[in-house]
């Protein structure tokens, strides 16, 4: 499985949540993204997967949330 993964961090919530900003238009060109690598590449054989990482550096304190399938 070929598993592309979006990285997203916080240092407060002001703005909402990491994932909070994975609009729809950004998950299309990620999307758009993956397909051009697949095609570059020639692989047409491999199962892919869109994964988030969330990190929330809030207050001294590290979170990571690692969300399968996000996408």
């Amino acid at each position: 499985m070929l598993i592309f993964i979006e990285v997203k961090a916080r240092t407060n919530h002001a703005f909402g949540a990491p994932e909070s900003s994975i609009t729809s238009k950004k998950i299309k060109s990620i999307k758009r993204v993956a397909e051009g690598y697949l095609y570059i590449n020639k692989i047409s054989d491999k199962q892919c997967r869109f994964d988030l990482i969330a990190i929330d550096f809030i207050d001294g304190e590290t979170q990571i949330r690692h969300l399968i399938n996000a996408m």
